[in-house]
């Protein structure tokens, strides 16, 4: 440990370089070993981060399992370092090697103390293939509340409930849609947070109605996304609001979904 972090960084780099021309064979002698000891041991935070981000760059691109030495390592490393940056790299990583034996480190770190390492841990969760005996179930768990911006006899709470289930129903997520229960995913709150006209001309007005849709992890609750989306017509005055109202909740509902959708990253 004589050497400056940045000389122990340059070796790290010149290993990742031996390590990427290494013949994948059994016989070969542990490669791993500095990385690991690095990650456990180094005094230094930086060489402890990049050692895992050369170990992660390593294996990430090889179908799990990755080696039980590798994961244990990450695993302590995310529940244990000293450093929340260090803990939050090796969530990474460990979500990058996608092996279901980092799945107990992470879910322990999804209580640490620092927010960054559980955003870390979550991503890294999502990551992962499910578990082999498939005993873990993914939801998403969609409720609705009412907006003080919006009078209650138009909040429309039912009609968007269904609007939101509808639109996750057909959407390739690989989650199961539910108004809650036991397991793990995200929560999605809807709220229609804009319902207005705006005079368009002498017969015309112009309806807008926005869903607001705030995204969380489940069961945790920990806020993720604040997502939003809106739908306009142009109507006559005389026109049979309600059904257009139903209408524009529909299309909004369909595209913050979509968004979303999007932000979750899904499953295969």
């Amino acid at each position: 440990m004589s050497r400056r972090p940045g000389q122990r960084i340059a070796a790290l780099l010149t290993l990742a370089t031996c390590l990427a021309v290494l013949p994948r064979v059994a016989s070969a002698a542990d490669p791993y070993a500095r990385l690991l000891a690095a990650v456990a041991k180094d005094p230094a935070y930086k060489v402890r981060m990049k050692a895992i981000r050369v170990l992660a760059k390593e294996l990430k691109d090889r179908p799990p399992p990755a080696p039980p030495e590798v994961v244990a390592g990450l695993a302590a490393a995310a529940t244990g370092d000293e450093s929340y940056l260090v803990r939050g790299m090796a969530c990474v990583a460990l979500g990058q090697l996608k092996d279901p034996a980092g799945r107990p480190a992470l879910e322990a770190a999804l209580g640490d103390d620092e927010a960054f390492v559980r955003a870390q841990a979550e991503a890294a969760l999502a990551a992962l293939a499910p578990p082999r005996d498939g005993s873990r179930v993914e939801l998403l768990v969609v409720s609705t509340e009412a907006s003080p911006d919006v009078p209650p006899e138009h909040a429309m709470q039912d009609d968007l409930q269904q609007a939101l289930e509808a639109a996750l129903a057909g959407a390739p997520t690989g989650y199961r849609v539910a108004r809650g229960g036991e397991g793990q995913g995200y929560q999605l709150t809807g709220t229609v947070s804009r319902l207005d006209a705006a005079p368009e001309g002498e017969d015309e007005v112009k309806l807008t109605l926005e869903v607001k849709l705030t995204l969380a992890t489940w069961p945790q609750k920990n806020l993720r996304h604040v997502l939003s989306a809106k739908a306009s017509a142009k109507v006559k005055r005389t026109a049979n609001r309600a059904k257009i109202h139903e209408k524009l909740l529909q299309a909004a509902a369909a595209r913050v979904v979509a968004d979303a959708v999007k932000e979750i990253g899904g499953r295969p």
